[in-house]
């Protein structure tokens, strides 16, 4: 019926702080505690003496940015400072903090929490300054991570290769963005090019010869015709009135629209460019539309674009393989009446053999 030994040390704080609200008198300092308690730390080499403008850069630095120490900071500042032990435990932390934490507030200013550090003093039967010169000495929270592992061809800069043995390529600029966001920035000019009545030079053949892309010399594809392509269309729309975005993404990807020229990211800015306001499904003349910015932007004639669409018939199921069983797929190792071809199917409505 004593409690536990945790109860029984919490106990006693609470003694100890009605002890010191009622004006109690310490018999002694604190060496002369700890020579009555039999505790050897006292007897250890005492800190530097701690100055108030140390105490307070200190106190500051565990608040962060905050206007006092909250409980969490507290609790670490006396983990930090070696104040925890067989005197002043995590729980007597709790209830010194709670004991001048000012009524209805969260958090210490810096004369309460140099009330709190006195009566830790006491309790562990230390001196004041030493206490205030522990706190002092911590220079505020210690911030700590796992370190990371030694990597040789990262860490030895002897197995440095090409660039990086010079000290690797020329860091770009701050503020632009990675590939993607530049590849859709430049998506994003060609859109403001094209509505704003910009001419391209020549047909999507000399584009490809002034980017240097090889792709525009080989074989055209058949030419596409209007009856095929509206079959195609209405094949990826499936039974939708239009083509939302989904199906507009999976037409470029059967086709093989996707390239160094037209990413993704441009295919969603295409499709929003031209889907009508408040709607988010595209018409046929509307993926016209669609198709024809794509062959400029990828530098191939509209022509061939809609021909590689139409060369796609349709959206393309796929799914996985099944693996091969023996007994299931070589008839020759069919038994019984499997041999024949198998028992006749029971016509149907009359139910199970069981019923």
């Amino acid at each position: 019926g004593h409690g536990t030994a945790t109860q029984l040390a919490s106990q006693g704080m609470q003694d100890h702080v009605r002890h010191h609200d009622d004006g109690g008198t310490h018999a002694g300092t604190g060496q002369q505690h700890a020579r009555s308690n039999g505790d050897t730390r006292a007897d250890a080499a005492a800190p530097a003496p701690a100055t108030e403008e140390g105490f307070r850069d200190v106190f500051n630095k565990f608040c962060g940015r905050e206007d006092g120490m909250d409980g969490r900071s507290f609790a670490k500042m006396c983990d930090s400072a070696g104040l925890y032990g067989r005197h002043f435990s995590k729980n007597d932390g709790d209830i010194v903090f709670s004991k001048f934490v000012p009524k209805g507030q969260r958090k210490l200013g810096i004369d309460e929490c140099r009330r709190c550090l006195r009566m830790i003093a006491e309790k562990s039967a230390k001196d004041f300054d030493d206490v205030l010169a522990m706190v002092v000495a911590t220079g505020g929270p210690q911030l700590t991570g796992t370190p990371t592992d030694y990597v040789r061809f990262h860490d030895d800069k002897n197995t440095f290769t090409g660039t990086h043995v010079h000290g690797g390529p020329e860091a770009g600029a701050m503020g632009h963005g990675t590939a993607t966001q530049l590849a859709s920035q430049g998506m994003q000019d060609h859109v403001r090019h094209h509505d704003d009545g910009g001419t391209h030079a020549g047909t999507g053949q000399q584009h490809a010869r002034s980017n240097g892309d090889t792709r525009a010399d080989a074989a055209a594809p058949a030419p596409a015709t209007e009856e095929g392509f509206r079959d195609v269309f209405n094949k990826f729309c499936g039974r939708e009135d239009g083509m939302d975005g989904r199906s507009f993404a999976k037409m470029c990807d059967s086709a093989g629209l996707y390239g160094r020229h037209f990413s993704k990211n441009d295919g969603d800015i295409v499709f929003s460019k031209f889907v009508p306001k408040g709607q988010r499904k595209l018409g046929i003349d509307e993926c016209r539309r669609c198709l024809r910015m794509i062959a400029e932007k990828s530098a191939k004639d509209f022509d061939d674009v809609l021909a590689m669409v139409v060369a796609t018939g349709g959206p393309q199921l796929t799914g996985t393989p099944t693996d091969y069983v023996r007994f299931h797929d070589d008839k020759n190792t069919f038994t019984g009446t499997h041999v024949h071809g198998g028992p006749e199917a029971g016509a149907m409505g009359h139910g199970t053999a069981t019923q």
